[in-house]
């Protein structure tokens, strides 16, 4: 069979990248969105000088990106993606 011709150390060293670099880019999109989520807070505390516009789309787009996050929880997946 052609899909195993590597030899078992090698598969198992790719896969074990390939989870590593799936943990960074998880662990780098929960950081951004603590960042957005904490830049929010920074702008609704100083809100008298802010632009309306920065914070109607701060508020849309850290919505949009929370619901994002829950959208992709294995639970959710599993419960909706029949």
């Amino acid at each position: 069979m052609i899909h195993q011709w590597p030899p078992l150390w090698f598969r198992l060293g790719c896969t074990s990248l390939l989870q590593h670099l799936g943990g960074i880019h998880s662990g780098c999109a929960v950081s951004g969105s603590v960042w957005l989520v904490f830049r929010m807070i920074v702008i609704f505390h100083d809100l008298k000088n802010n632009h309306p516009a920065v914070v109607t789309m701060g508020v849309f787009t850290t919505i949009a990106l929370l619901v994002s996050m829950l959208s992709a929880l294995p639970w959710m997946r599993n419960r909706h993606h029949e």
